[in-house]
């Protein structure tokens, strides 16, 4: 195919209004190889597997990838540790017309994720080089952190993001798929069309350029773009060791799946991955808060106990003051008040026994005889 040549070279060719009018999608798959064309051997716990039905082909960032243990249900489940658990592959990097690495590699990159919508190629990698075997063993990790006002991550907190930025198509949360779906967004909405809609032509003079220079730009960090770090998350660290690959033994029957290889050529072209758990435990790290309500309130009545000598009955007491004192004063007050009113009446003034129409006693002026 015509993945290794720039937009120029595409508009030279007799063909080019056809190929440019593509959707971008379905160019890359056009030029993707088939699974078996790719993946030689695979087995499973020992048990050799059909590399098509275990591995599909996906659309991922702009890129074909292949997926093992893709779908929600019914894949394959680890039943034991070890070396002899888990998964092993042969694969050949002898592809044709494969696009050029940015970084000029030469190899696979395994993307370790757990749920298949949180597949993003931001998320934890390890490189697998051709002419070597890699034991990846895994270890899953279980963080759970304490909302705000805790911190979580140094100075920064958690949270639990809101239902809405689950995203499209049921994605389940992650920051990397937060990040990725809103510049995806923002390019889409400049160049008008989308990651699947876009034609190669679009995707060469305007999505691709775009998602590259807003993934570049300082200031869209996760909290610009609204990508909190959830307080709950799974890690799997990988630790890696290699040998060379094939041996001198297995030259001949890895030379085998691919007769038209010479000799010279068989450790430039094939990789081997051993993928399995170290163990069978799930390691948990969880934030708790020192002092809860339960723990202050005892903090407090064991301070007040010891330096105060006080009691829940002393604090039941120290209330009942309280409210005394306040009820004295206000008595207090409303008699002095009172007193005032009275002194202020001139003796002449005084307050009959009739009332007037609304019902208050009437004040009639007396003229004393002199």
């Amino acid at each position: 195919m015509f993945l290794n040549t720039s937009l120029e070279e595409y508009r030279r060719q007799h063909l080019h209004g056809a190929i440019l009018k593509l959707r971008y999608k379905d160019f890359m798959m056009m030029g993707a190889r088939a699974v078996n064309e790719t993946f030689r051997m695979c087995l499973w716990e020992g048990q050799d597997i059909d590399c098509s039905a275990a591995i599909t082909r996906v659309f991922m960032e702009g890129q074909i990838c292949f997926q093992f243990n893709g779908q929600l249900a019914g894949g394959k489940m680890v039943t034991r540790a070890g070396f002899t658990g888990g998964l092993h592959v042969v694969f050949t990097i002898n592809i044709p017309g494969h696009t050029n690495s940015v970084n000029s590699d030469s190899g696979f990159k395994l993307i370790l994720h757990e749920d298949p919508r949180q597949m993003h190629s931001s998320a934890a990698t390890v490189l697998l080089a051709p002419g070597f075997i890699h034991h990846v063993s895994l270890q899953k990790h279980t963080y759970s952190f304490l909302p705000l006002p805790f911190k979580a991550f140094g100075e920064k907190h958690c949270q639990d993001p809101p239902q809405f930025l689950a995203l499209l198509s049921n994605e389940s949360y992650s920051v990397d798929g937060c990040v990725f779906r809103r510049i995806e967004q923002e390019t889409s909405r400049i160049c008008d069309c989308d990651l699947a809609n876009c034609t190669v032509d679009q995707h060469l003079t305007c999505y691709g350029p775009t998602m590259q220079r807003l993934y570049s730009e300082p200031g869209l960090t996760e909290e610009a773009l609204g990508c909190p770090r959830p307080c709950r998350m799974d890690d799997f660290p990988a630790q890696v060791s290699l040998s060379h690959f094939p041996s001198e033994s297995d030259e001949v029957p890895v030379r085998a799946l691919d007769p038209y290889l010479g000799a010279s050529d068989v450790r430039k072209s094939y990789v081997g991955l051993r993928l399995n758990f170290k163990d069978m435990i799930v390691r948990v790290s969880e934030h708790v808060p020192e002092q809860d309500t339960k723990t202050l309130f005892g903090a407090i009545g064991g301070h007040m106990g010891l330096f105060l000598g006080s009691s829940i009955l002393t604090l039941v007491e120290v209330v009942d003051f309280i409210f005394l004192l306040f009820y004295n004063f206000c008595v207090r007050k409303s008699r002095h008040t009172g007193k005032k009113v009275a002194e202020q009446i001139p003796p002449s003034v005084f307050t009959s026994g009739s009332s007037n129409c609304s019902g208050q006693p009437a004040i009639r002026p007396v003229i004393r005889p002199s």
